[in-house]
């Protein structure tokens, strides 16, 4: 159960990190994350 929810957890933040670069490479602010 709790592997369950680290794993849940860590795809969220994953989703969240390539929608976060994918807005920068949109807004040319690519090189801010990396």
């Amino acid at each position: 159960m709790f592997e369950t929810a680290v794993n849940e957890g860590s795809s969220l933040r994953t989703a969240n990190w390539w929608s976060e670069m994918l807005a920068a490479c949109e807004t040319g602010e690519v090189f801010d994350l990396l």
